[in-house]
């Protein structure tokens, strides 16, 4: 490079910073979506309280979800990032409960399947599907008070 191409790198890198700080669009890195890793109890799927002593449970890990439906075993793989959740399919264990836990695990499930993004305040979880529809609302086990 000669000697004044060199003089202007700095004044160049210098103006694509500015003119980047001044995008309207620029999302900056936030410190990361809240962290749900561990254990949470489903209180509610699409808005309708869980049956007492068979309650969805999903313990959330880097890259994956696992638990109970209120009746089988589950796992799906867990993608989660910029605030954005989606499952792989479930693979369930085929163990038959009453029916009204049956019919609780589908619903489960299909909403499982439909989540597209998390918000969490404090020790309650909100799973949500399109348009920021709640499908299922969750409490970190530690703090879930048993039901009777």
């Amino acid at each position: 490079m000669t000697r004044s191409r060199l003089s202007l790198a700095p004044a160049v890198i210098a103006l694509l910073a500015v003119a980047t700080a001044c995008r309207s669009d620029l999302s900056w890195p936030s410190a990361g979506p809240p962290e749900i890793a561990g254990t949470w109890t489903v209180r509610e799927i699409e808005g309708r309280p869980t049956l007492a002593g068979a309650e969805p449970r999903i313990e959330f890990t880097a890259d994956a979800a696992a638990g109970s439906t209120g009746c089988n075993s589950f796992h799906a793989a867990a993608d989660r990032r910029d605030g954005l959740l989606r499952f792989g399919a479930a693979a369930v264990t085929r163990r038959a409960c009453a029916p009204e836990i049956m019919e609780q695990e589908t619903r489960f499930l299909s909403a499982l399947a439909a989540v597209g993004s998390y918000r969490r305040s404090g020790s309650t979880l909100v799973l949500e599907g399109s348009g920021g529809r709640a499908l299922l609302r969750l409490v970190e086990a530690a703090a879930a008070v048993p039901r009777g």
